[in-house]
């Protein structure tokens, strides 16, 4: 994952048939106060009043201790510290304690594949922390890419915990979690990021994980949020994919194919949004039945996926086998 690479697109819409704190209060003195009622006690209160007679003699007249001098007195030393500071430095290295690793860091970690734009954030949070951030965000990220999203979901998550404060790193949780079909989970990550930043670009993906936790509505229904606007051209294009899976999910097929009907369907340009908008319009007349039909458009998609980031050509040659 890179700074360079493009996008996560949705990766369900092109399978067959798959869908502050409060105030603080007072510190506590630790002495028990009266109550009024008896703070204003009468003098014919039960209590009895100490008279002059029976009054505690004055320790300077009675006692056998002799004071202490100032020339006597036992000096502090230069080095000497109060308790109440030893105490607060105690209470002050325990708090900063490096966390130990709780999940293993390979010894051939390559901390290059995670992007500045993550490292700047990284540099936020509090510094024994940061060295265990990075690793295990690096360790994730190299699981996505690897397509080892168990291992990418379990690192990420460990950073998730010890920089929730971080957009950055949400986004990435968020990614794994979503590769590793933690729907719900992928859900609150990208919720919570595009709170932090107000970014739209994970509309789809959001959308994307209301199918895969079988709430189709709530994805069309995002697919209506105004920040969708927002989004760019090759954003919009895989809301609209999704929103045609949603379609089919509620059989509702022929509203999955208008959907698709755009122009970037017919145009000439080869690019990967153009093959998955081409591929996804496939899997809608495959659904009505249209068989040929979606031959001739997954034949399309293929000729339009320059990355060869689907299956098109295996799937046309599969129909063409019926």
């Amino acid at each position: 994952m890179s700074e360079n690479n493009s996008r996560p697109r949705s990766n369900r819409g092109s399978r067959p048939g798959s869908p502050r704190p409060n105030k603080p209060q007072g510190r506590p003195s630790g002495k028990t106060r009266s109550s009024s009622s008896t703070r204003g006690s009468s003098p014919s209160s039960s209590r009895p009043r100490r008279s002059d007679s029976t009054s505690r003699p004055r320790r300077d007249e009675t006692s056998s201790r002799p004071r202490r001098s100032d020339s006597t007195s036992r000096p502090r030393r230069d080095n000497q510290s109060p308790s109440r500071d030893t105490s607060r430095n105690v209470r002050q290295e325990r708090k900063f304690d490096i966390p130990k690793a709780l999940l293993p860091i390979p010894k051939d970690i390559d901390l290059s594949v995670v992007p500045k734009t993550v490292l700047a954030e990284i540099r936020l949070i509090a510094p024994h922390t940061q060295d265990l951030v990075k690793q295990y965000l690096a360790v994730a990220i190299t699981g996505i890419e690897s397509a080892d999203f168990d291992r990418a979901y379990e690192y990420a998550r460990e950073a998730r915990n010890l920089a929730t404060r971080l957009a950055t790193v949400r986004e990435i949780a968020g990614l794994a979690a979503y590769y590793a079909g933690k729907w719900a989970e992928a859900l609150s990550e990208f919720k919570t990021y595009m709170r932090m930043t107000g970014d739209p670009h994970f509309l789809p993906i959001m959308a994307d994980c209301e199918r895969g936790l079988n709430r189709p509505e709530k994805a069309i229904a995002l697919s209506k949020n105004r920040s969708v606007q927002d989004l760019d051209a090759a954003g919009k294009i895989e809301m609209r994919i999704v929103v045609s899976g949603a379609r089919r999910d509620l059989r509702q097929f022929d509203g999955a194919l208008a959907i698709l009907e755009i122009p970037e369907l017919r145009t000439g340009k080869r690019s990967v949004d153009v093959a998955r908008l081409r591929y996804a319009y496939a899997e809608a007349l495959l659904a009505m039945g249209r068989k040929t039909e979606a031959r001739d458009w997954f034949v399309k998609a293929s000729l339009a996926d320059v990355e060869e980031e689907t299956d098109a050509s295996e799937r046309a040659l599969k129909l063409g086998e019926i």
